[in-house]
């Protein structure tokens, strides 16, 4: 009830109230329904419903003036109680007048308290004004924000066709490499040369050692496969039919029981015939560490005798953001004359990410490298162009644009003078003979045999002595033992005493397990080339219950591994129900999607990718964890996350990456590191060294101390050893 209603109520006078109030009492003792007399006779509404049945009823009034208390009744009250009915509608009709111009006298009240309210029409007209101009900035601000929204909407989609544009470029440069490849093993085929290397290489016994290999079938997250050019290699290895075929030849018994010793090495002379060799020439073997001797990265060595000039690796520096600061430090000299060959002893970045920019100023030159290496390098090469090309696009604060290094046409022309060598078979190059040998380390990994005339040099590249699900270790050729000198890799060579790997995979599955059980995620930033593989198949094997997705540059390589043997010969299976592809660009729908579970994401040192999206949603969760199985340098994201887990934890830095900003979170997730590296240990590194039994030793990729150190030790097992830079061999006679 409003204040209105009950000041019109009130305007009745007391005597009519009475009468009202005792009228209303009768009608609640007769009516079924309990009511308020006092409520009712406080409401105009029920004011007038009670002067309706007063009129009409007789009884009720005869009822209502024997309610009332004794003495006289005049006025109003005594018509609306009396006995004639013309009296009481009388009644009724005045006390109705009232109640109007009551009614009407509160609606002028009303109207004029209003008006007294009311502003002056100046300040009426000010207000109108305020309000226009805040609708107006109202509506300005709703179109800003529309317009950023829009505008933020068309950046994200610029941002996908850029990266679908990639994608593309990505896949037809690997498509093109792989045509490329395809015609030159056409040619092969009438190439008889090339045909009995070919043989040679497929009949040679494989000396690796094995491990089980994952055999899961292709599951639902595999992605499709581009290269047509590469089937799946398997062993020809037939002893028994080759016997066979030699009794059928009429070939002499002794040469039947050892046809599969001489056969293959047969072969491989016909397509290597040793150098007609009448005496030793002196060829002026030189050897010039040009990048990698005292720091891991941009490794490359020229090797020069005779006139040739050969090199092994052009890699980039992993911090560099321009040419000057991805380039070998020293490859000036290298370009100051005609480079006669490139061998690539793997894909990685800092042994192979600067080819294409070599190529740039050198097209003419060829690049030996073996079969899985060249297919990785598509895959590499095009990662590499499109992250130069939008660094270049992106320039640095307060500088123009700058060109990239190299763009996809440098890579796809890079790609076209790759020429593929299987392990074992020499290749010329000039007056130089080249030899690769697994390396370990990496699907495709060489370590390189240089022959120089009488002299030899041997570059391990990076060499692992474990084997591991993706690849077997290293195997040391008898052409390598004994050479003059030994460039060998001492990445791990300062780093003590390393936990067993079987001891490292047991305590990470452990770790990795007591996350997923509780219903957690697990981030492994990861590089992608080797060690993204190398995990996804440790989790299949280990925690096959549990899913496992691989994000990023990491999920296109797997689709490369899985077109190569694993240690056993067998195909690679990294793919498979539990294991699944996060799809380009879908990094944030498997945030939302991923519950529990491992995702294996680039980079492996935290400093872009999508570990970076994964790390901003899984470290301030304390049931989450974060998991390092390979190499941090120590100023790098990854290196300062683990130095702060190491002090008790506290707020972290990530840098930004793709459309997200630089973020400071709170690192409440469980931080491991487990020693699951492709490189060989520092006792492995004594034996491989002891192995080949060069008269010299030079440590490269490497920190300074642990090469000092290391070098010590090895000089205290009597192997003589010489520092990273320039060495020839030492005088030597020439005989006839």
């Amino acid at each position: 009830m409003t204040d209105r209603a009950t000041a019109v109520a009130a305007a009745l006078p007391e005597p009519v109230r009475a009468v009202l109030l005792a009228a209303a009492q009768v009608v609640s003792r007769r009516a079924a329904e309990q009511i308020v007399p006092e409520r009712v006779v406080a409401e105009p509404a029920g004011v007038t419903e009670l002067l309706r049945l007063v009129e009409c009823s007789a009884g009720l009034r005869a009822a209502v003036r024997a309610s009332l208390p004794v003495g006289p009744v005049d006025g109003l009250a005594a018509q609306l109680t009396a006995a004639d009915p013309g009296a009481a509608a009388r009644g009724a009709l005045a006390v109705r007048r009232l109640l109007d111009d009551a009614r009407r006298g509160v609606r002028r009240e009303a109207r004029q308290a209003a008006r007294a309210e009311r502003p002056d029409l100046d300040q009426r007209k000010g207000d109108r004004e305020a309000r226009r101009l805040a609708e107006a900035r109202a509506a300005r601000d709703r179109a800003r924000a529309a317009a950023a929204h829009a505008e933020a909407e068309a950046a994200a989609l610029r941002a996908r066709l850029a990266d679908l544009t990639e994608d593309v470029a990505t896949l037809t440069g690997r498509a093109e490499a792989a045509e490329a490849r395809l015609v030159v093993a056409r040619r092969a085929t009438n190439d008889p040369t090339l045909l009995a290397a070919a043989l040679a290489a497929a009949l040679a016994p494989a000396p690796v050692a094995g491990r089980a290999v994952d055999q899961r079938g292709v599951g639902p997250g595999e992605p499709q496969r581009v290269d047509p050019a590469r089937g799946v290699t398997s062993a020809m290895r037939d002893p028994d039919r080759w016997a066979a075929a030699a009794r059928t030849a009429g070939l002499p018994a002794d040469q039947v029981r050892t046809v599969d010793a001489w056969l293959p090495v047969l072969l491989g002379a016909y397509a290597a015939p040793p150098r007609p060799v009448s005496r030793t020439v002196d060829l002026g073997l030189r050897v010039d560490v040009l990048g990698g001797g005292q720091e891991i990265g941009a490794s490359c060595v020229l090797v020069t005798a005779g006139g040739v000039r050969l090199l092994v690796d052009a890699g980039s520096r992993p911090g560099g953001t321009d040419a000057g600061s991805l380039a070998p430090p020293r490859i000036a000299e290298a370009l100051a004359d005609r480079i006669d060959a490139v061998v690539v002893t793997h894909a990685h970045n800092d042994h192979a990410g600067w080819v294409p920019a070599l190529l740039r100023q050198q097209p003419h030159v060829p690049v030996l490298a073996t079969e899985a290496t060249a297919a990785l390098l598509a895959t590499m090469w095009h990662d590499t162009a499109k992250v130069l090309t939008r660094r270049g696009a992106a320039g640095v604060e307060g500088a123009s644009v700058t060109a990239p290094a190299y763009t996809h046409d440098d890579v796809r022309h890079a790609l076209s003078r790759l020429t593929t060598t299987a392990y074992g078979q020499r290749r010329r190059v000039g007056v130089l003979d080249v030899e690769l040998f697994p390396a370990g380390h990496i699907v495709g990994a060489a370590g390189v045999v240089v022959h120089a005339g009488d002299r030899r040099v041997v570059v391990s590249g990076d060499v692992s002595r474990s084997g591991q699900l993706t690849v077997g270790g290293v195997v040391v050729p008898e052409s390598a033992r004994g050479a003059d000198l030994l460039l060998l890799e001492s990445t791990y060579a300062g780093a003590g005493r390393l936990t067993p790997r079987d001891a490292a995979i047991a305590r990470f599955v452990a770790d990795v397990a007591a996350v997923t059980s509780g219903g957690g995620r697990v981030l492994i930033p990861a590089f992608a080339l080797g060690r993204a593989q190398e995990a996804a198949l440790v989790l299949a094997e280990h925690l096959p219950d549990v899913d496992v997705v691989i994000d990023g540059l990491a999920r296109d390589v797997a689709t490369v591994y899985e077109q190569f043997p694993g240690p056993e010969g067998a195909p690679l299976r990294i793919f498979g129900a539990r294991v699944r592809a996060v799809p380009p660009g879908g990094t944030r729908a498997e945030l939302a999607r991923l519950r529990t579970g491992v995702v294996i994401a680039t980079s492996g040192m935290l400093t872009a990718g999508p570990a970076l999206t994964w790390a901003r949603e899984l470290l301030p969760d304390a049931s989450a964890g974060l998991m390092v199985v390979g190499y941090q340098d120590e100023d790098s994201p990854g290196g300062r996350l683990l130095a702060l887990a190491d002090a008790g934890g506290g707020r972290f830095e990530l840098p930004g990456s793709g459309d997200d900003q630089p973020a400071t979170v709170e690192v409440a997730a469980h931080i491991g590191r487990y020693g699951l590296g492709a490189h060989a240990s520092a006792d492995e590194l004594v034996t491989i060294a002891a192995d080949i039994g060069a008269a010299e030793v030079m440590l490269v990729h490497g920190e300074p101390r642990g090469q000092a150190a290391f070098a010590a030790r090895l000089r205290l097992r009597g192997q003589a050893t010489v520092r990273a830079g320039a060495w020839r061999p030492p005088e030597s006679v020439a005989s006839c």
